[in-house]
């Protein structure tokens, strides 16, 4: 009986806690970064896993997936225009993560290729 008690006790402290945590920021909105291309790259990340968005010149689209403060972006397709001048490092995309209103891009080597700011929570 007494195990019980202590089991049951520990258990709720477990839960009030886990409800005390912060959750994980939401990666789903708009986040735009700086370049100097035709428009600014910008990636829309959608509730559905689906994400769209432009390095400066090319349109981006795939799908991401979100565990914690870390993201992962596969199956990213892409447009393929020449455009004189612009850095596309956002094409260069493989995984993300947040820090508040910031996310920092990698690439397949692991290093930070640029950062996006959260420029419009989702919609719905």
């Amino acid at each position: 009986m007494l195990r019980r008690l202590a089991l049951a006790s520990a258990l709720t402290i477990v839960g009030a806690l886990a409800a005390c945590a912060p959750a994980a920021p939401t990666a789903v909105g708009t986040w735009t970064g700086e370049g100097n291309g035709q428009e600014a790259p910008s990636l829309e990340l959608q509730q559905d896993g689906r994400l769209a968005g432009t390095d400066g010149c090319n349109r981006l689209m795939g799908t991401w997936k979100q565990d914690g403060d870390s993201l992962t972006f596969i199956q990213i397709a892409s447009t393929a225009k020449f455009c004189e001048g612009v850095d596309v490092w956002l094409s260069g995309l493989e995984t993300g993560t947040i820090d508040g209103e910031t996310m920092a891009i990698f690439g397949k080597d692991g290093s930070e290729v640029g950062r996006l700011t959260k420029t419009e929570a989702a919609v719905g």
